[in-house]
């Protein structure tokens, strides 16, 4: 990030307070989860590649002209 998103430590250290409250964490707990390698969807299980094989045929047959309504 080119700029801090807080102008001060002390909203920065009010926002952190008012989350881990309403998130029910302790200062530790929160650190610990933040600590943790980040993950995308794709660690998941999901349907993502049923969709991606789905969007290279309708491709494939939009140039064959097999499809022309999308």
């Amino acid at each position: 990030m080119k700029h801090d998103p807080y102008p001060t430590e002390e909203m920065m250290k009010t926002d952190k307070e008012y989350v881990l409250k309403k998130l029910g964490l302790t200062e530790d707990e929160f650190e610990a989860i933040i600590s943790l390698p980040l993950k995308t969807f794709r660690d998941y299980p999901s349907n993502y590649w049923l969709f991606q094989v789905m969007i290279k045929l309708r491709n494939i047959s939009r140039r064959l002209k097999f499809l022309n309504f999308y």
